[in-house]
């Protein structure tokens, strides 16, 4: 619609996250970073990257369908004596092409993304789902459920070892299959201060499937993330 090509905002703030250096690891970090979201029109720089909508629906049922690129996990073989000889993974540049519903009660959503540099060359599909609760004029409540299927290439990067690898760390070789990776369920507060100033806190719960979490270096098949940020609207 024109007035969604007409919306602009720009929020800005930064978080903190106290996470599993990876998933599988029973050792955690603090990742502080900088966060952003921000709108042009059709044009967005936020959680999924930097995108475009290529079709949006107004009514009952709003349909979004868009794509973005975005940087993926990478990870260093010093972060976790578990990773030992298993080599670096760089940072993916990974091509998404999203579709959101928003059923006005809840919204569900379907990406799939692929790395289009050379850092693991696979593909992924997210499903995701959540809703707000307003329970207040200033405090809102989210809750989110999300679970990831993602290809050969993809599980080999992460939970995988080659032959080189398994020479390296002492690991047998492992090859997982394409397949469900992880389930996600997650639960975020935020406290709107002003009408410019925010605060919000995130618990999420991550659950390794599959053959990911049969992997010879995953220590233990889960593990939880909590955030606090704070963030200003311009």
């Amino acid at each position: 619609s024109d007035d969604d090509d007409n919306e602009r905002y720009l929020i800005a703030g930064v978080t903190a996250e106290n996470e599993p250096v990876f998933l599988g690891s029973k050792k955690n970090e603090v990742d502080p970073q900088i966060y952003i979201n921000a709108r042009w029109g059709r044009f967005f720089a936020g959680q999924r990257g930097v995108g475009l909508d290529l079709l949006k629906t107004d009514g009952d049922l709003e349909f979004t369908l868009g794509t973005a690129i975005s940087l993926g996990e990478g990870r260093e073989d010093s972060d976790d004596i578990k990773l030992k000889g298993l080599g670096n993974i760089d940072r993916a540049i990974e091509a998404t092409l999203f579709g959101e519903l928003d059923f006005g009660f809840a919204e569900a959503g379907l990406t799939i993304g692929r790395d289009v540099g050379k850092a693991h060359k696979g593909t992924f599909v997210d499903f995701d789902i959540s809703k707000d609760f307003e329970m207040s004029d200033r405090l809102e409540l989210e809750i989110g459920a999300t679970a990831r299927w993602a290809d050969k290439k993809f599980n080999q990067t992460f939970y995988g070892v080659n032959q080189l690898q398994a020479t390296r760390s002492g690991y047998q070789t492992y090859t997982p299959k394409a397949g469900m990776q992880t389930a996600a369920f997650s639960v975020g507060l935020t406290y709107k201060v002003n009408d410019r100033w925010f605060v919000s806190t995130e618990a999420e719960y991550r659950n390794l499937l599959g053959d990911s979490k049969k992997s010879p270096f995953v220590a233990t098949k889960n593990g939880t993330t909590f955030g606090i940020g704070i963030a200003r609207r311009f």
